[in-house]
């Protein structure tokens, strides 16, 4: 008994091209999910970065901030910056270390810190001054500060201001602080914002004027 041949026909060539075009095809979207999956993730993970960066250097400056009775201690101004003096302790410049002032704020889309020397030894914003760029491209900042309800707390051997100097709001959030209150408030809190995305950071100051109050 012969078997014939049998030739493959011109249709079921054609469906073999269009199954094999349809396998490819599906091959290449995945292929580009997860690419645009790893451009996600490395954004996240590149966002993540940024923000932990922007509050180890808060918390660090934050942590180091002194009590003046200078005007120039702690306020906003009004180009949404934050000026205060912070103790960084011995440095390697001879110009920056123990009491350096510092000023947070937006320069051409960024939000830098700016440091000055001592500003009691040398004056206020003497020349030499150094910039660090913490987050980029940035478009707004927005500063709040807290009081708590009961300011009229005495903390021993800690200056909480004199009886002329300027009053801060009795209670509340307050989006400015003035150089005449010549007080450190109790929290603070900064909102960033670059795009879509937010940043919001909170803290205490230990370097108050408001103690917290314990429940007994």
């Amino acid at each position: 008994m012969f078997l014939q041949k049998r030739s493959v026909t011109l249709m079921e060539l054609l469906v073999g091209c269009v199954l094999l075009s349809t396998l490819v095809a599906l091959a290449f979207g995945i292929l580009g999910e997860i690419k645009n999956g790893h451009k996600v993730v490395d954004k996240e993970r590149v966002d993540l970065a940024e923000r932990l960066k922007l509050e180890a250097t808060l918390d660090q400056l934050f942590l180091k901030i002194v009590l003046l009775k200078e005007e120039v201690a702690f306020h906003s101004d009004k180009d949404g910056g934050l000026v205060f003096v912070a103790n960084v302790g011995a440095t390697m410049d001879a110009l920056f270390f123990d009491q350096v002032l510092c000023k947070l704020h937006i320069v051409n889309g960024d939000f830098v810190l700016d440091q000055w020397p001592d500003p009691v030894k040398h004056g206020v914003y003497p020349k030499e001054m150094k910039r660090e760029v913490i987050l980029r491209r940035i478009t707004k900042a927005e500063w709040s500060f807290y009081v708590p309800p009961n300011p009229k707390f005495v903390v021993q051997n800690q200056w909480v201001g004199g009886v002329n100097d300027e009053q801060p709001p009795p209670f509340g959030w307050s989006s400015i602080w003035k150089p005449g209150y010549k007080k450190i408030p109790l929290f603070l809190k900064l909102e960033l914002k670059r795009g879509e995305i937010d940043y919001a950071y909170e803290t205490y100051l230990p370097a108050t004027s408001y103690p917290l109050e314990l429940a007994s």
